[in-house]
């Protein structure tokens, strides 16, 4: 126990300042690396792939809206094609809202069947445009980005970006970018429109 001569000393003092600049110290450090690594993102599971609640693309942050997916069924068996997950700026279960305006969006379609043909994705494609009633260069652009069959564990990505337009990834590798909004709604359009082909699939990704 302190007495009356050593709790004013200067040794004493001397090591209480000490102590402080230690926690300070440590109390700076902390807040440098939270400020750093900022707020953690959960995944959401779905059909066995994981999908993180929010992502950054080109420095906008965009969240899950709503994940989906799709089967098809043979006799009597159902068999998984895709997941797949929409981020948007704002969450939103409004499909022709969404079309309307002119802010980022990310469809991410993971593979869970063994083998998807080309064909068979390319003649699903030029079905769901004509359906739309979109046809041109640009449909014909992006068709010939499936050069080949996708499997398991494969993506297919489409990324809309205001005054850029809508880059193509698959297999991890940019196919290119297609310019302009009107491409862009006829695409997402296909997903998420009042005429989209699978309404299951519109409903998941709307997250209603």
């Amino acid at each position: 126990m302190l007495n009356k001569n050593q709790k004013g000393s200067p040794k004493h003092l001397k090591e209480s300042c000490h102590i402080m600049k230690n926690c300070l110290l440590y109390c700076v450090i902390l807040t440098l690396f939270f400020s750093l690594i900022g707020s953690p993102t959960h995944a959401v599971e779905r059909a066995g792939v994981q999908f993180e609640d929010s992502i950054e693309i080109e420095g906008a942050r965009l969240t899950l809206n709503g994940l989906a997916v799709r089967s098809e069924r043979v006799l009597f068996m159902n068999f998984k094609i895709y997941v797949a997950g929409l981020y948007l700026l704002n969450k939103s279960q409004d499909g022709e809202a969404i079309l309307a305006s002119d802010t980022p969006r990310h469809l991410v379609m993971h593979f869970l069947h063994s083998r998807v043909r080309r064909k068979e994705l390319t003649d699903a494609w030029k079905e769901s445009f004509t359906r739309h009633n979109y046809q041109g260069e640009k449909v014909d652009q992006f068709i010939a980005f499936h050069s080949e069959d996708l499997k398991r564990g494969e993506k297919i990505i489409f990324t809309y970006l205001p005054g850029e337009g809508t880059r193509v990834t698959m297999k991890g590798k940019v196919c290119g970018t297609i310019a302009g909004k009107e491409f862009a709604d006829a695409l997402f359009s296909v997903y998420i429109g009042n005429n989209a082909g699978l309404p299951g699939i519109r409903d998941g990704l709307l997250g209603r």
